[in-house]
This record gives structure tokens, C-alpha cells and sequence, in this order.
């Protein structure tokens, strides 16, 4: 409760307190043109503000930190379903999402130190999905065209607060593109009215964020060259309903060729890179049953990990960080009539290594339940209220690489909000 108090911290080390405030908007808009044709327009809208102001004495001295953080999203995404033939369809769609973030910060002591980003995204993808039926069988062929275009700005300046004189200095400014595709084969077999087993070939990517792409080693801003990630995986599953309950279950192998991490270190220095090549392989197991009122839900997850090559044969061999091993889940779902229900879900998470050379120990594990109650007035309107970290577990949404800096999870937290469609 106090990290002070329990010796977790020095005297010179300070909790830093956030002030988050979050919006979002969303706007869905479908029309069926004809019996065959339907168009799906989709626009959103978010942001994200913290903002921080931390005053603190530091060996004696009186020490102000300021900070102001946005992050906005806008995104337009329209699509035009057509069917064709028995259970055939063919789905056509473009995307486009502008990402901006800008920071901006100051620490007071001595000097002043003034840090400044200004980091765009802006994103425009195509894609196709045809789905065609033949009989008990179903096949599906995904194509995806992504182009990115990225604009990054960053900046760093110390003067000395006694003279007003520039002691250093430091910015870096970037414009960088990036294409990529990804493919997609899918065969399923519908072998009942409710069963079916499938089989998977992926081949995707994953695009860096705005904020990837400049590294800060020892407060100097560096170009990284960092490349998007791409991956292979093969993924067999299946999904039923038997003995009067749901089964689904699949098991998969994913390859990955410059999957991108990131570190941060104490001191706001962070640096992010690719892996070579690495290997994660694993299987999920989710189930449900009723009885009466009550629905029970079940799932289990297992991956495990490898770093198969990479130009620091220090990481070769080694788990990769931020991946728990197990996870498991249950939830009890009890309706108490058709307007009124109550869901009381727990999840435990193994612990994971916080970095790619697997040391300073591990992420600990952890379970949080949370509970949920949810009304239904009328079919248009829900009211939700409810209580997360019920018993106000203690662990960590993240840890720096060097062990030293620390991000816990929000301990109990009670919500409460409603959503109507019209």
C-alpha cells in the first residue's frame, strides 16, 4: 500500500501519479442495397489525454516534473459485402487511420530540461475476403494491401536555470513508408449442425507504432531502422456442442521474422528493435455449460516460446519477455431473469520474464476476479455497474527492462456507465 514504508523504495525514488482521461466515438452505419448487396460505413473518433505534475525533493533539493500526453485516432473504414451463389461471399474494404501523438514535458532542478514529440501515423489498407461453400465444406482466401506513412518528431533541450544559457540540445526528425501484405487460406469442415473442424495458413504483419521508431540512449535521440514484423502461422481447431455443452479447442505454430520489442530503462531512455526470427507454439481450450440460470465458462491458454536467431546471440534460445506461459480463466454467469444478470469472472496469468535475455527475475503471477451486474429496461438499453480487482490483487501492468522502474495495476476499482443503440 505504501512501497516507502516497506522498504521497496529508496528515500530518492517517488511514485508518480497519473491523470488519465479517455474519449471515444463511434459511428456505424449499414444498408442492405439489395437481397445480395450490403454496405458498411464505420467511423470512430479517440483520444487520449494524461497529463502528470509531480513536486518532490530530491537529495535536498525541490524538484518539479510536468508532463502532457495526447494520443488521437481517426478512422474511416467502409465495406461492400456481396453474396453469390449457395452460402458464397465476397467482402471488399478500405481502411484508413491517422494516429498523432504529442508529448510534451519538463523536469525543473538545476536546469530545465524540455522534451517534445510530435509522432503521425497515417495508414490506408485494402483487403478482399471471399468465402465459397461446397457442400459441407467452406473455404475462405483473405488478401490485405497495407501502406503507412510516418512522420516523426522529437526533441530535446537542458538550459541552466541560473545563467538561461543552452547547455545541450538534441532533436531528431524523420519521415519514413512502409508496405505490407498479408494472405490468408482457411478450409473449414462443418461435419454436424454444430460441429465443424478447420484448417489455417496466415501469413500477416505487424506495422510500428509512430513512437517505435527513434530510440533515447542516454538521452540522445537515435534512428533505429526499424522494420514491420511479419509471420507465418498454421493453426488447426475445432468447435461443438456436445453432452449439453460448448466445446471449441485449437492448437497453433506462428513463426516470426523481425518481431519488434521494446525496452524502456530508468531515466525516460527506451530503445526498440527487431528479433531476428522466433518461434511461439501453443493451444486454447474454451468450454461453457448451463445449468438453469447459471452459465459457467471455462478457457485455458498455453504458448511457449523461443528466440531462434538473432545478431545478439545473448537472446538466442531464450523465452520471449512479456508472455506468460499459462493463463486461465472461469466466469459464472447468472441470469436472473431476461433484463437482469450478474457475471463473476477470475483470470490467473503465469509469471513472464520482462526482457529478451530473460533476467532479473520474472513479471510475478497473479489472479483478479472482477464482478459485473447488468440491466436491460428495454432491449435498446443497458446499465452496467461494477467492481474490477475484487479482492485488490497486487502485480504489475508492466516493469522496465533494468528492474527498476515499476507500473502496478490498478487495485480495486468500482465503474459504473450505460450504452443504448438506436
Amino acid at each position: 500500500s505504501d512501497p516507502t514504508s516497506d522498504g521497496l523504495v529508496s528515500k530518492y525514488d517517488q511514485l508518480i501519479v497519473n491523470n488519465t482521461v479517455k474519449d471515444e466515438v463511434n459511428l456505424n452505419y449499414e444498408n442492405r442495397l439489395t437481397d445480395d448487396i450490403t454496405l458498411n460505413l464505420l467511423g470512430f473518433y479517440q483520444q487520449t489525454d494524461i497529463e502528470s505534475t509531480n513536486n518532490y525533493g530530491k537529495m535536498g533539493y525541490a524538484v518539479e516534473n510536468y508532463m502532457n500526453y495526447k494520443d488521437k485516432k481517426i478512422g474511416f473504414k467502409p465495406k461492400l459485402k456481396l453474396k453469390y451463389g449457395e452460402g458464397s461471399n465476397l467482402i471488399v474494404g478500405y481502411d484508413y487511420i491517422n494516429n498523432n501523438l504529442t508529448r510534451d514535458s519538463e523536469m525543473l532542478m538545476f536546469s530545465s530540461e524540455k522534451y517534445r514529440n510530435d509522432l503521425t501515423k497515417e495508414t490506408q489498407s485494402i483487403f478482399v475476403l471471399n468465402t465459397n461453400q461446397v457442400g459441407k465444406f467452406e473455404f475462405t482466401q483473405g488478401i490485405r494491401y497495407e501502406y503507412a506513412d510516418f512522420n516523426t518528431k522529437r526533441s530535446y533541450k537542458k538550459s541552466s536555470l541560473s545563467s538561461g544559457n543552452t547547455t545541450s540540445k538534441t532533436s531528431i526528425e524523420k519521415d519514413t513508408t512502409m508496405e505490407n501484405m498479408a494472405y490468408e487460406l482457411v478450409g473449414n469442415y462443418l461435419y454436424s449442425d454444430t460441429g465443424n473442424i478447420y484448417i489455417k495458413g496466415e501469413r500477416g504483419f505487424t506495422s510500428p507504432t509512430p513512437s517505435q521508431l527513434v530510440d533515447k540512449i542516454n538521452g540522445v535521440y537515435i534512428d533505429n531502422d526499424l522494420e514491420s514484423e511479419t509471420y507465418m502461422t498454421y493453426e488447426t481447431g475445432f468447435k461443438d456442442y456436445l453432452f449439453g455443452s460448448f466445446f471449441s479447442g485449437a492448437i497453433y505454430l506462428t513463426e516470426t521474422k523481425d518481431e519488434i520489442a521494446s525496452e524502456n530503462f530508468t531515466g525516460m531512455n527506451f530503445k526498440t528493435y527487431n528479433i531476428g526470427k522466433t518461434r511461439r507454439y501453443g493451444m486454447e481450450l474454451n468450454s461453457e455449460q448451463y445449468i438453469g440460470k447459471l452459465t459457467v465458462r471455462e478457457g485455458y491458454a498455453f504458448v511457449k516460446t523461443k528466440i531462434l536467431k538473432d545478431l545478439d546471440t545473448e537472446i538466442e534460445g531464450k523465452e520471449i519477455a512479456n508472455v506468460p506461459t499459462n493463463r486461465f480463466n472461469i466466469a459464472l454467469d447468472y441470469r436472473f431473469n431476461t433484463k437482469l444478470n450478474v457475471i463473476l469472472d477470475t483470470v490467473y496469468s503465469s509469471g513472464y520474464y520482462t526482457n529478451n535475455k530473460n533476467t532479473g527475475g520474472k513479471q510475478n503471477e497473479n489472479i483478479v476476479s472482477n464482478i459485473s451486474l447488468n440491466y436491460r429496461p428495454t432491449e435498446s438499453l443497458r446499465v452496467f455497474a461494477g467492481i474490477n480487482n475484487v479482492f485488490n490483487e497486487k502485480y504489475y501492468n508492466s516493469v522496465s527492462s533494468d528492474g527498476q522502474e515499476f507500473d502496478p495495476a490498478a487495485e480495486r476499482s468500482i465503474y459504473s456507465g450505460f450504452k443504448y443503440n438506436f
